[in-house]
């Protein structure tokens, strides 16, 4: 009897590594600069939205959103919107309405991590984050940060290179800058695509294993 529990433990084990998924970084551009861009800091409050893009490989569930949040000296970030479209064309009101948004939200509570204080122009750095359970397909994204607060400590998106990127800001829904910059954010989650087969590692253990188990079991039947 004791064997038959042993082997059905091995293979609740094969169904738990086929189904486990581990959150892990999905995208990630990059610690911020630190400094202005030619273009300065892109603000993310009041009529202003700013997006960047990211590119998924595999099927996913983002779990964390985070971003590199500039605020004036002495304020903490509170909240802020999003938004992940499929394309760079919002309508009137930033994004009410439209028809390419694929995920959005009004976030009341972050997470903050100061990284940087007092820098260029008097400014606070924060690692900013929040929880979100967006699944989506591989492809090509655009991710928006807007509606930042608190309102009047100049909330903007940092930096982390002036190469390699799509930034791009829009006010009140019409275009006002875009740039080859790269902002500072990054996604975390679980890639759903290869997860639900067990890696050749893991076959490998459990054969080790059954096998283990039918030979302990044949020899006792055998003596």
């Amino acid at each position: 009897m004791r064997y038959c529990i042993g082997l059905l433990t091995i293979v609740c084990s094969i169904v738990l590594a086929a189904n486990c998924y581990a959150t892990s970084i999905l995208v990630y551009t990059g610690p911020d600069m630190n400094t202005y861009s030619p273009v300065g800091i892109p603000a993310i409050e009041g009529p202003y939205a700013v997006d960047d893009v990211f590119t998924l490989s595999s099927n996913s569930d983002i779990t964390q959103i985070a971003w590199s949040d500039w605020l004036t000296h002495g304020t903490t970030p509170t909240g802020v919107d999003f938004a992940i479209t499929t394309n760079v064309a919002p309508l009137s009101g930033v994004l009410t309405g439209a028809s390419n948004v694929v995920a959005s939200g009004v976030v009341g509570s972050l997470t903050n991590t100061l990284t940087a204080s007092n820098v260029q122009g008097g400014n606070d750095v924060y690692w900013s984050q929040f929880a979100v359970n967006i699944p989506l397909s591989a492809g090509t994204y655009y991710l928006w940060l807007y509606n930042s607060t608190p309102t009047g400590a100049e909330p903007g998106w940092g930096f982390t290179s002036l190469a390699s990127g799509a930034a791009q800001q829009f006010n009140n829904g019409n275009p006002h800058f875009s740039s080859d910059y790269r902002l500072s954010f990054e996604l975390d989650g679980t890639t759903t695509a290869s997860s639900a087969v067990p890696e050749p590692a893991t076959l490998t253990l459990t054969a080790l294993g059954l096998a283990g188990v039918f030979g302990r079991y044949r020899n006792r039947r055998s003596q």
